[in-house]
């Protein structure tokens, strides 16, 4: 389970315009079967502890990807946009549930063609966006 995915998560749904701009929502790893759209996913890409010399982890820092999925390019870009201006809005330091969010910043935002490999040709375009952050657990 990723700590910058969840608080990720809590800090957008608590935004003004988060049920209008992602009426799927966001769900850790999978959305459930019939989500709306457009919807987003996250998952962790890597985790790594910032030891302090003693040898316990004083933060750690993790790389979680959001993938964006809608029926149009135009519209996971719409929700790509929306979820990286509200992370610019407010990168540094923040309480979010028990997690202490040090910073966090998108890294990269990449848009692709349908990527679900079911055999179906149905229209699905995706933003991705590569979310990097350090916190510290309460």
């Amino acid at each position: 389970m990723s700590a910058i995915g969840l608080a990720l998560r809590t800090y957008l749904s608590g935004r003004a315009g988060y049920s209008a701009t992602i009426p799927g929502g966001i769900s850790p790893e999978v959305a459930g079967v019939g989500s709306s759209m457009p919807y987003a996913v996250y998952q962790l890409t890597s985790a790594t502890p910032q030891m302090q010399l003693s040898g316990t982890p004083a933060v750690r820092t993790e790389r979680v990807q959001v993938t964006v999925v809608s029926t149009t390019r135009a519209s996971a870009a719409v929700v790509g946009d929306w979820i990286r201006a509200q992370i610019i809005a407010s990168p540094g330091r923040q309480t979010i549930g028990s997690t202490l969010v040090h910073h966090w910043r998108v890294e990269d935002v990449s848009h692709l063609a349908e990527v679900v490999g079911d055999g179906d040709d149905e229209p699905l375009r995706v933003t991705v966006l590569d979310v990097h952050g350090t916190y510290q657990e309460s």
